[in-house]
């Protein structure tokens, strides 16, 4: 029997109109008589009706809203490229969106909107290798969602990198090392540029030069990012900014009325905006108080009791309780809590932060020894090793080849798109606001396989520093996006010296540090336990055997157990890629011909020259469609090799 496609329970009704609080989810007014529950998943994709999939809104924002699952910004964006379709002169369109709020699903409506008529071709450059391979599969992923039929493929820096497909994606990096081929190729066709994470491009650097020819030629830029803020305080190349007594600032909100008339557009999507929509899980902070002892840069040996309380040498005893005995406490804390939980969530996986590569290395013998084997390092190289240890990662529990546990260094995790994380820890001294809200983010993402929404949560752990407090303060209070003047935390003296010698290093010297105390804190909301309140739960939850399973504020709230029973959730097959196909189209004719020259005793390598005499290119130069051609004229010609 089919379900129906209307929320027709009275009392079902009742609770979604009080969790809209009466109004409108899309538009914000006082919902009338004729409101209407609107299935976010479309009744046509999951043939269910369930309240926690459902909005309420008003007559005209249904009548308007289209079959799409699209996110507020993501409609925006639709609205915006059909205008520029139309003829806007709009030729740069900035995009701040709270990391995981889904920002990669507006290249795809980019190309669906305006190839052919207005762009020829899309490029999408990011980051990491890694993001290649998620740009180019994400093309397939959303195209029941969009309704295109556009293909982007990988290319680093090759001759006719479109091959027959919609566009090609490749990294800041192969474009700062051949910046020419790039810029050729969006002179030849008419391209939109999308710059993904632009504030990895500096005003004035070196990057900065190679992308300003690609910038100057495309037909539209799309800049693209959670994180409007660099490290270093420097301005992101591109951005209008202005002046404040604070450092440099970007007003997105606030620049629309005169921006297009400079041809500029700007979309945002707030944290508040992605938890309204439940688009990502809200946060809790678990912060662990801690002692250290450690000798300062003088050779005088200091004590902090508390790391929470102190508000001198802050960064000095972060440093010195992450290298004792203090970091290994609390990664404990954090594995033992998260091994609880999966008890009840088995999709769930951990995400450690290290330093460097050596505590990385140390936390992965530490992680093992506690019980945990399937667990890797990826580090801040992008190496193949990494890239093959986060595909093991993103693959789901039940596969026998998947990692439950990863140890990151330094950015490694950028881009690092797994839902199934639930569980961060940071182990790490940096206190950059951009860097903290990537890490905590990892942890921010919807996972289909967790069962109703309202039951996912992700927990941060980390050192009850002022520092790392701030940090988290900030995206709680979703303050706009600053670029201030870092102050570098001196892990080292610097000795002003006029005689030209050189200064003596001075550095603090780790002692011990031990984990005295915990709290929790709701990113989401606010809301929070002290010390003597979390103690206190968190005894309950130990005498009830629910240490890990449930955190004390959840028990505080609605002192119950959480839902046992899984539902099974059957993943879609994994779309194939253009690069893929062309992959495996080039190993089949490598594998044909060496097949054939073995079993004719035909000269090796001259099938090769057969190939490239018909055909008059290379196969690493062709695309998908001339690389089937081979194949079939191999299969005509040659089939006896069979």
């Amino acid at each position: 029997m089919t379900e129906p496609r209307t929320l027709r329970s009275k009392a079902l009704r009742a609770l979604l109109w009080l969790a809209a609080h009466g109004k409108c989810q899309r538009c914000g007014i006082a919902l009338g008589d004729d409101w209407q529950a609107y299935h976010v998943v479309p009744w046509v994709v999951s043939k269910r009706t369930n309240v926690h999939e459902m909005q309420a809104l008003c007559a005209v924002c249904n009548r308007t809203k289209g079959s799409t699952m699209y996110r507020k910004h993501q409609q925006e964006a639709d609205d915006l490229f059909k205008k520029i379709s139309a003829g806007s002169m709009i030729d740069r369109v900035f995009v701040s969106v709270t990391p995981g709020g889904g920002k990669s699903l507006l290249p795809v409506i980019a190309a669906h909107r305006l190839i052919p008529n207005f762009a020829d071709a899309i490029l999408w450059v990011v980051p990491r290798q890694s993001l290649q391979e998620q740009g180019e599969r994400g093309f397939g992923e959303f195209r029941q969602l969009v309704g295109h039929r556009h293909e982007i493929r990988i290319s680093t820096n090759q001759v006719n990198p479109t091959r027959g497909t919609s566009g090609y994606v490749t990294t800041y990096q192969a474009i700062q090392v051949d910046a020419g081929i790039n810029a050729d190729e969006v002179s030849r066709r008419r391209y939109i540029l999308v710059l993904d994470e632009p504030h990895h491009i500096a005003e004035g650097s070196s990057l900065h030069r190679a992308i300003a020819p690609l910038v100057a030629r495309a037909k539209l830029t799309i800049f693209m990012s959670g994180t409007w803020e660099r490290h270093d305080g420097r301005p992101i190349a591109f951005v209008p900014y202005y002046a404040t007594d604070g450092g440099y600032r970007l007003d997105l909100p606030n620049f629309s009325d005169e921006m297009e008339e400079v041809g500029y557009a700007a979309l945002t999507y707030s944290r508040r905006d992605a938890l309204r929509e439940k688009a990502i899980k809200p946060l809790r902070f678990m912060p662990i108080d801690g002692e250290t002892k450690f000798t300062d840069r003088d050779g005088e040996t200091r004590f902090v009791p508390s790391i929470a309380e102190s508000d001198q040498d802050v960064a000095d005893a972060i440093y010195s309780a992450l290298n004792t005995d203090y970091a290994d406490q609390l990664l404990d804390k954090c594995v033992s809590d998260w091994r609880a939980y999966r008890t009840i969530k088995r999709h769930s996986k951990l995400l450690i932060v290290a330093a460097n590569i050596s505590s990385a290395k140390k936390y992965v013998k530490r992680v093992r020894a506690l019980g945990v084997d399937r667990v890797e390092i990826a580090t801040s190289d992008d190496t193949q090793s990494a890239r093959d240890a986060i595909k093991r990662y993103k693959r789901r529990t039940d596969d026998a080849s998947a990692l439950d546990a990863i140890v990151t260094v330094a950015m490694a995790y950028e881009g690092l798109d797994v839902p199934a994380i639930t569980h961060v820890a940071c182990l790490t001294h940096i206190r950059s606001r951009p860097w903290i809200e990537q890490m905590a983010t990892r942890a921010a993402r919807v996972c289909k396989d967790a069962g109703p929404y309202e039951e996912q949560i992700g927990f941060i752990y980390g050192p009850d520093d002022r520092l790392l407090r701030d940090c988290f303060d900030a995206i709680l209070r979703e303050q706009e996006p600053f670029v201030k003047e870092q102050l570098e935390r001196q892990m080292r003296a610097s000795l002003d010296t006029d005689d030209g010698e050189t200064p003596e290093v001075k550095t603090i010297l780790p002692m011990s540090g031990a984990v005295t105390r915990e709290r929790v804190i709701d990113l989401a909301t606010g809301e929070s336990l002290n010390f003597e309140e979390t103690a206190r739960i968190t005894f309950a939850l130990q005498q009830h055997g629910a240490t890990g399973i449930m955190d004390p504020l959840t028990f505080k709230r609605i002192m119950d157990t959480l839902e046992t029973n899984l539902r099974p959730v059957v993943e879609p097959p994994m779309a194939t890629t253009p690069s893929e196909r062309e992959q495996r189209l080039r190993e089949g004719i490598n594998s044909f011909t060496r097949r054939y020259e073995g079993s004719h005793g035909v000269e090796y390598g001259s099938l090769n020259k057969a190939i490239v005499r018909t055909f008059q290119k290379k196969r690493d130069d062709m695309t998908e469609t001339e690389l089937q051609q081979v194949w079939t004229w191999l299969q005509n010609n040659y089939s006896t090799a069979q």
